[in-house]
């Protein structure tokens, strides 16, 4: 509907390419897990580097953005 929703949308693409089973598996160590998301995270934002602009305009909020985020607080509740 506007360019905000645009740029939204395309910020949530590039983290939809994060591709989450590699930190899914809760048998594997809490720490080994968030370095796998990071990693996972810099190597789709180094594919498409102009996203990283759009980051600072706000939280991401597509459907990707918070898949990552509830993974991320799923990893955290788990080790505690």
């Amino acid at each position: 509907p506007d360019r905000a929703a645009v740029l939204g949308a395309l910020v949530d693409g590039v983290l939809g390419r994060v591709d989450r089973s590699a930190f899914a598996d809760p048998a594997v160590p809490w720490r080994e897990r968030i370095t796998a998301l990071a990693l996972g995270l810099r190597a789709a934002l180094l594919a498409d580097a102009g996203v990283v602009r759009l980051l600072g305009g706000g939280p991401p909020t597509g459907p990707h953005a918070l898949a990552v985020g509830e993974t991320l607080l799923e990893i955290l509740d788990a080790a505690g």
